[in-house]
C-alpha cells in the first residue's frame, strides 16, 4: 500500500481520522479473499496518488474492522464509499477502474463544496462522451 492510502485498522482511527477534522474521504471496504478487490486496487492506489493532498483515501479490510462494515451496511466487495465528515456522500459497490474512481472522487469534492484540481476541471476522455 502507497503513503497515499491510509490502512484503517479500527473504529477509534476511523473516526479520528476521517469523521473529527470534518475530512472529504473515499473509503475503499474490500477484504483479502477479494479477487476484484485485489484488481481493483492498483486503480484505487493510483487515483489516491494523482489526488493526493485533496481528499483522503483509506482502506477497510472488513474482515480486521467488521464494526465498519456494519455501520456502512457493507454487503458486497468491493464498495467506494465517499464520506464528508463521517456521512455518506455517495457509494459504488463492484470492482472500479481509474477513471470511475476518479470521477467519484471529484463527485464527492463538489458535494463538499471543496476544491477540484485543476486538471480534473476539464471534460477528459470519460466525461466527454458519457457526460458524467
Amino acid at each position: 500500500m502507497s503513503e497515499a492510502v491510509v490502512e484503517i485498522t479500527s473504529v477509534a482511527q476511523f473516526e479520528a481520522l476521517v469523521v473529527e477534522p470534518g475530512q472529504v474521504a473515499l473509503v475503499d471496504f474490500w477484504a483479502t479473499w477479494c479477487g476484484p478487490c485485489k484488481a481493483m486496487a492498483p486503480h484505487y492506489e493510483a487515483v489516491a496518488q494523482d489526488l493526493s493532498g485533496s481528499l483522503l483515501f483509506c482502506k477497510v479490510d472488513t474482515e480486521a474492522v467488521p464494526e465498519l462494515a456494519r455501520a456502512f451496511n457493507i454487503r458486497s466487495m468491493p464498495t467506494l464509499v465517499a464520506l464528508h465528515g463521517g456521512k455518506v456522500l455517495d457509494v459504488r459497490v463492484g470492482a472500479t477502474m481509474q477513471p470511475g474512481i476518479t470521477d467519484l472522487a471529484v463527485r464527492a469534492l463538489k458535494k463538499a463544496d471543496r476544491p477540484v484540481p485543476e486538471n480534473l476541471k476539464k471534460p477528459g476522455f470519460f466525461r466527454s462522451i458519457f457526460g458524467a
